[in-house]
C-alpha cells in the first residue's frame, strides 16, 4: 500500500477513485470512501432526470460509458467503480420496490439464495478469472447475497433477546469503521513487529487476541464520535 504523502492527500481530498490509476494507488479499504462519494455525487444527478425506473436504469448507463471513455483516453476512473457501479444502481432500484412494489421486492427475495447458489456452483467450476463474464458472476454473487442477508436478519432478528440485539447493534455500529480501518491499522501493527523482530508465533497470538479486539473497539469509538457531531450538526 502507498502511504506516501501525494497519494495520501489524494486519499483525504477522497479523489482515489478518480484518479487512480493513473495518478492515485487506491490503499485497500480506504478507496471504498472515495468510491461512496462519486456515487453520493451521482446519485441526485440520476434521480433528478428520471421518472420511472426504467428511464432511471437508461439515463444511469450515461456515466458509466463516460467513465469507460475517460478510462480509455485518460487511464483515469479506478476498476472499482466499475465494479461496483451496477451494484449501486440495483440497490436504488430494490429501495425503490420495497417502498412502492412489494410484491415484486418479495419476489426477488424469495428467488435469491436459488440464484446465490446457483452462482456459486457457477463460479466454483467454470473456473472464471478475469473479464466480463468474471465481472458477471462477481455482481450476481455480491447482490444475492446482501439480499439473502437482508431476508434472514429481517426474518430473525426478533428472534434474539434485548441483549443480544444490542450487542448486534453495537457490533453493527463499529463494522463500517472495521472494514475502512482494519487493514492499514493492522498493516502498521505488523510493520512494527518486523522492525522489532517480534516472532511470527507471538505476532499471530497479539494480533489475534489484541489488534483484532482493539480494532473493534477504536472503530466502535470512532462511529459513536461521528454520531454525535452528526447530531449536532443537524
Amino acid at each position: 500500500m502507498d502511504f506516501g504523502v501525494k497519494n495520501l492527500i489524494i486519499h483525504v481530498l477522497c479523489l482515489q477513485i478518480v484518479l487512480s490509476p493513473a495518478y492515485a494507488d487506491p490503499i485497500l479499504t480506504l478507496y471504498f470512501i472515495g468510491l461512496i462519494m462519486v456515487f453520493y455525487f451521482l446519485y441526485p444527478l440520476l434521480i433528478k432526470y428520471s421518472h420511472s425506473m426504467h428511464e432511471f436504469f437508461l439515463i444511469s448507463l450515461i456515466p458509466f460509458i463516460l467513465c469507460i471513455v475517460l478510462r480509455h483516453f485518460f487511464n483515469v476512473i479506478d476498476d472499482y467503480f466499475f465494479r461496483y457501479y451496477f451494484v449501486f444502481i440495483f440497490g436504488i432500484i430494490f429501495c425503490y420496490l420495497t417502498t412502492s412494489d412489494r410484491k415484486k421486492s418479495l419476489k426477488i427475495l424469495i428467488i435469491s439464495p436459488i440464484v446465490l447458489v446457483l452462482s456459486l456452483l457457477a463460479f466454483s467450476y467454470s473456473g472464471i478469472s478475469s473479464g466480463i463474464s468474471a465481472h458477471f458472476i462477481t455482481y450476481i454473487l455480491i447482490l444475492s447475497f446482501c439480499l439473502v442477508q437482508y431476508e434472514i436478519s429481517d426474518m430473525f432478528i426478533d428472534a434474539f433477546s434485548p441483549q443480544t440485539q444490542h450487542l448486534f447493534c453495537d457490533i453493527a455500529v463499529s463494522s463500517y469503521a472495521v472494514y475502512l480501518f482494519n487493514r492499514p491499522i493492522l498493516t502498521i501493527f505488523s510493520g512494527i513487529a518486523e522492525i522489532m523482530r517480534i516472532p511470527g508465533l507471538i505476532q499471530d497470538l497479539t494480533l489475534i487476541f489484541i489488534a483484532v479486539p482493539a480494532v473493534f473497539l477504536v472503530s466502535f469509538y470512532l462511529q459513536r464520535i461521528d454520531q454525535k457531531i452528526q447530531s449536532k450538526i443537524r
